[in-house]
């Protein structure tokens, strides 16, 4: 009679276990969406620091570059199928590149040299808007307007060097031009998994390829660390390759592509209620070459080793 008391005390425990197992994992699975609401503002932050080393001939030469972006977004439109429409101003914008011979800066906030149209540009964009639609799952669907203010800016620079205004408009587009800004805002929110409730614990995967700056394909792996209160913590471990399908860049004449490998790691924190951004930092290391085409210059071309190491962090605030 003992030993049956006892196992039914068993079963009866183990009955309990599982019950309270399973609906513990009912209660922590949750499906991240983009959930923003009409009227919602943000400010977002985004910097961005790489340190470069290049191997021209057996000559080290390194390169040193911040930039600090700031975003006001307000959300304008949601539709009845989850797709948000967002309102962006350029806020703010510093930049600080150097190397051994010289140290370019800038920054909205001060008063810049009127000969620095490459400044004055940058400074012309504050203020200005554009507009971008994002889907429930996250996905960048299109980005609105933001050639058109290029345009305009150039235009009122009156430059009278037509391969002067071809450089400066591909050097800025380089940072804020449509594809860069897709890309840069798709890294805010391109991190759902697909169709999928997951847990503490449970990893998936995405793929980003980055067209614009150093051309690779980002194979990344992100896990949900942790779920307390209305912030999700994730981490991401990132294989980074090269995208050979890429055309060369055209740098002032010079066509060049680049076959960089890497890794990169970082945390994200995200507001559970709408999938949002809290904060973020992301670091790569690539290593690889930088391919120059064969000019009159250089008949046989060259191949420049070359490593990066970056940090990209977010900040963001409710307004």
């Amino acid at each position: 009679m003992k030993v049956k008391g006892v196992k039914r005390g068993l079963s009866f425990l183990c009955i309990v276990v599982l019950t309270m197992s399973i609906l513990s994992g009912c209660q922590n699975t949750l499906n991240i969406k983009f959930n923003m609401k009409k009227g919602d503002k943000y400010k977002v932050v985004v910097t961005s620091a790489q340190k470069i080393t290049e191997d021209i001939n057996g000559q080290k030469m390194n390169i040193d570059q911040t930039s600090k972006t700031s975003y006001l977004y307000n959300v304008t439109d949601v539709a009845s199928d989850g797709t948000t429409t967002i309102n962006i101003k350029f806020d703010g914008i510093s930049i600080k590149m150097a190397n051994e011979n010289q140290t370019y800066e800038f920054d909205s906030s001060k008063a810049n040299d009127e000969k620095d149209a490459q400044g004055t540009a940058y400074k012309a964009l504050v203020g200005q808007s554009f507009i971008i639609k994002i889907s429930k799952d996250g996905k960048v669907q299109e980005i609105a307007g933001v050639d058109k203010i290029f345009s305009n800016i150039i235009d009122t620079l009156q430059i009278s060097d037509q391969n002067t205004k071809d450089t400066l408009t591909e050097t800025i587009k380089q940072s804020f031009g449509d594809e860069a800004l897709k890309q840069n805002f798709g890294s805010m929110t391109e991190m759902y998994p697909e169709n999928k409730k997951i847990k503490v614990g449970d990893s998936w995967e995405n793929k980003e390829t980055i067209s614009v700056g150093y051309p690779m394909i980002i194979n990344n792996k992100w896990t949900l660390k942790a779920n307390e209160g209305d912030i999700l913590t994730m981490d991401v471990d990132s294989s980074i390759d090269a995208d050979n399908s890429s055309e060369p860049m055209d740098l002032m004449g010079i066509k060049v592509k680049y076959a960089l490998k890497g890794t990169q790691k970082g945390i994200m924190k995200l507001t559970k209620s709408n999938g949002f951004i809290q904060s973020g930092e992301v670091n790569q290391n690539i290593t690889g070459t930088m391919n120059i085409e064969a000019t009159d210059l250089l008949p046989d071309g060259l191949s420049v080793p070359m490593t990066i190491e970056g940090k990209t962090t977010y900040e963001v605030t409710k307004q």
